[in-house]
């Protein structure tokens, strides 16, 4: 048993009782498993670390604030695209997170900060994430920036209130006050991509485009080879990075031809080229997906 800093992170979806009543248990039950999945790889990818799952909740713990809010803002992302493709059946999350001392035990955490993230997900709507003032202020300015106080609530064991803080979208309407940041790139890109004969196109306002076997993706690949979320392509500022989130890899062959493996890890993407799932160019993929980045 030990105690130390965390940022705590709580993950619900929060309609899955609906979906059992249209889908059916096994249907329902196959959604919302790909649907925390989908939510533990986005942690992992970040560095968190899934504490357990409670019902249809996850509980993660992360060693950065930054890195927590990244994950919160992704796993948001891919929930709302997501619902885009089943308007009927979407799932919407609610997410939370709260950085202090919390006692680890046996891989499991307890204390106070395990309370007031708890408190504050059950204050959380549909789509929002929640954090609280002290959170709010270990955060990088540019993430800062992006925070606004919205309520203040008790919470048990606590003398006082604490105050609600909203993180929201980078797409949202927030001044940035932040010297030496922009919103906006000099030069916004856009990402040009063709896969069997189908194209696809990640402008500067779309934060992030999923590559993988499961439905959910917006890009559903027909190799074996590959996971059910491979990858994710994202335009961060004008800048298009790759992150794979595989269990075989993927590959990348650039316009010279240079070939580059990926595995658990983000690069920036090279202004054209080739990428593999899960096999290498060596071995003559036969599922290519083929990209062109463009600047205005």
């Amino acid at each position: 048993m030990s105690t130390t800093d965390l940022t705590l992170l709580f993950a619900d979806i929060c309609n899955s009782t609906q979906l059992y009543e249209r889908l059916g248990d096994h249907d329902a039950k196959e959604r919302i498993s790909d649907c925390l999945k989908s939510i533990e790889l986005i942690s992992e990818h970040h560095g968190g670390i899934v504490v357990k799952t409670i019902g249809d909740e996850l509980l993660i713990r992360f060693d950065t604030v930054d890195n927590a809010v990244t994950a919160a803002s992704e796993m948001q992302a891919n929930s709302k695209r997501s619902a885009q493709v089943n308007l009927q059946d979407r799932m919407d999350l609610r997410v939370a997170l709260h950085h202090g001392s919390a006692i680890l035990e046996k891989d499991d955490v307890f204390g106070d900060s395990v309370n007031v993230a708890a408190r504050l997900v059950t204050l959380s709507k549909p789509g929002q994430i929640l954090t609280s003032r002290e959170t709010m202020k270990l955060l990088s300015p540019f993430l800062q920036a992006r925070c606004r106080h919205i309520d203040r609530t008790p919470v048990k064991g606590k003398s006082e209130d604490i105050d609600i803080y909203e993180i929201l979208d980078e797409e949202d309407d927030v001044t940035q006050m932040t010297v030496g940041v922009t919103s906006k790139p000099k030069k916004p890109s856009t990402l040009l991509m063709t896969y069997k004969q189908q194209d696809f196109v990640l402008e500067s306002d779309q934060a992030i485009f999923t590559v993988g076997r499961s439905d959910y993706c917006n890009l559903v690949v027909d190799e074996d080879l590959a996971s059910r979320q491979h990858l994710t392509l994202e335009n961060r500022r004008g800048k298009i990075f790759i992150a794979d989130l595989s269990t075989n890899g993927t590959w990348i062959k650039n316009e010279r031809g240079r070939e580059m493996f990926l595995r658990r890890e983000e690069i920036l993407l090279p202004p054209s080229g080739e990428i593999s799932f899960g096999k290498s160019f060596r071995e003559f993929p036969e599922h290519v997906l083929h990209f062109r980045v463009t600047y205005e």
